[in-house]
């Protein structure tokens, strides 16, 4: 959605100039949020493992599946490969990284998920 969006914006910011018309600031009003923008990781309490012992990697790993699931998408399109067009046309929205707030106490984990464009609290 993002990439679409900041497209669309390109687009228009040329036309308009090209054109003459005030539109140079033109941007949507808004996007769809994601269905859940909030990823709470502090702390993933499982049956399989301490929560204090997941290391920053880990956490990463977890939002960025959260924000991105591929394996969602390779069960999709492995599944039933000749469905690839139907679903490249319907795809899911998906919004980049910096539409999710994760929620850490781990600072090496937060600064590595701020550097991907997550925002951390």
């Amino acid at each position: 959605v993002d990439g679409k969006a900041n497209a669309t914006i390109n687009s228009v910011r040329e036309v308009s100039s090209f054109l003459g018309l005030p539109l140079s600031g033109w941007k949507p009003e808004t996007l769809p949020e994601p269905a859940e923008p909030v990823i709470d990781l502090s702390p993933v309490i499982s049956l399989s493992s301490d929560p204090q012992n997941q290391s920053a990697l880990q956490l990463v790993t977890t939002a960025v599946r959260h924000a991105c699931p591929t394996e969602d998408d390779d069960r999709l399109f492995r599944y039933d490969p000749d469905k690839f067009e139907y679903l490249r046309d319907h795809y899911r929205i998906r919004r980049e990284f910096s539409s999710y707030t994760v929620l850490t106490y781990d600072s090496e984990a937060a600064g590595i998920l701020s550097g991907l464009g997550f925002n951390t609290a």
